[in-house]
């Protein structure tokens, strides 16, 4: 089965691909959190470009504020550029929505939960 390496976000952190035998490995990242900072990071931060990082779920019990950045999140997967409201990354947004939409959650618990499950 493939390795799989999971990243909880809590505000500022970060992140770096982990090596393996089999080469470089992405780290997966669960954001949680659909506020300012963690927009900023799962924007623009958690890509495989930046810090080797995919963002596979998003957490807040919020569920409007999380359903947007999932979406937003799904946008920039696919290849969709990140715009930067007023030049701050604090609010930033996909150019446009396109792609899938990654899972969104209400509780850690939850995600974790079905995150692991999906990946096995």
């Amino acid at each position: 089965p493939p390795c799989i390496f999971y990243c909880i976000v809590f505000s500022l952190f970060f992140t770096f691909p982990v090596v393996s035998p089999l080469g470089i490995m992405p780290s997966r990242v669960i954001v949680v959190g659909a506020g300012s900072i963690s927009r900023e990071y799962a924007l623009t931060h958690f890509t495989p470009d930046a810090t080797g990082t995919t963002v596979v779920g998003i957490v807040d019990p919020d569920e409007e504020k999380a359903s947007a950045l999932a979406a937003d999140v799904g946008s920039v997967q696919a290849g969709i550029g990140v715009l930067e409201k007023g030049g701050n990354k604090y609010r930033a947004t996909a150019i446009q929505r396109g792609g899938t939409s990654v899972p969104y959650y209400r509780s850690l618990e939850e995600a974790m939960r079905t995150t692991i499950i999906s990946s096995s």
